[in-house]
């Protein structure tokens, strides 16, 4: 009888300890995980236009301004305090999941600025993602990498400066921004969505050829370390779809 007893709590603490460890991952788990591809989005990295439509919004960069077009009638611009001789350039623009609104991300030429803008296409109105910062330097931080949610009207970014970024979301909706971390990381090279919307990717440089995939957990409001990466590894994590 005692042994049937000591027996039944051994199986009893294996299955509490299987249960209060959660499952790691590896690579190739990595690797098949199914993100959002955003079939309405225009990277600029290396065509440098300065026109652009995107679902019969036309957007057109002229040296400080940027101008929206969406009829005849439907107009607007944005703007733009840029430095003396500094051509600015557009890196990117994408339509959130329900095509209310326009993210669009603005670059000083040779210089590590960025803003990012988001344009509510029913009216052209236009809201700046800002980050206001504590030193003197300027009043907010640059903002990097816009990417949205492909179930709600969230863009996921990053902002800081050189060996200092910090990954972040904003709430369209509620005009809410939420800091997902305290922790000072040296470079967010990439961002990526789940196609459930519940989880958020960023891929972070740590070190010179050292990088990991930090993940942002919706539900569980949790932000932690996923998984440690190689030069090629990361290669193959950016070209995934």
């Amino acid at each position: 009888m005692k042994q049937i007893l000591k027996l039944g709590l051994l199986v009893s603490l294996t299955l509490l300890i299987g249960c209060s460890t959660s499952k790691s991952i590896d690579v190739d788990d990595l690797l098949n995980e199914e993100y959002f591809s955003n079939f309405y989005s225009i990277y600029n990295y290396q065509e440098n236009k300065d026109t652009f439509k995107l679902n019969g919004v036309h957007v057109l960069l002229k040296s400080d301004t940027i101008q929206l077009k969406k009829s005849k009638n439907l107009k607007n611009e944005i703007r733009i305090n840029s430095s003396e001789n500094v051509e600015p350039r557009i890196k990117y623009i994408g339509l959130s999941f329900d095509k209310k609104y326009l993210a669009l991300e603005l670059e000083e030429a040779n210089h590590y600025r960025r803003e990012i803008y988001s344009i509510n296409l029913d009216n052209l109105n236009y809201t700046k993602i800002l980050v206001s910062r504590i030193d003197e330097i300027s009043n907010f931080y640059s903002t990097f990498i816009p990417r949205w949610s492909p179930t709600e009207n969230i863009l996921a970014f990053s902002f800081g400066d050189i060996s200092n970024l910090k990954p972040a979301l904003f709430y369209l909706n509620d005009n809410k921004l939420k800091v997902l971390t305290e922790k000072e990381l040296l470079n967010i090279l990439d961002i990526k969505w789940h196609k459930n919307g519940q989880y958020v990717d960023y891929a972070v440089e740590e070190e010179s050829d050292l990088f990991a995939i930090y993940r942002y957990d919706l539900k569980k409001d949790k932000f932690y370390k996923l998984i440690n990466l190689t030069t090629n590894e990361l290669l193959l994590w950016s070209k995934k779809k």
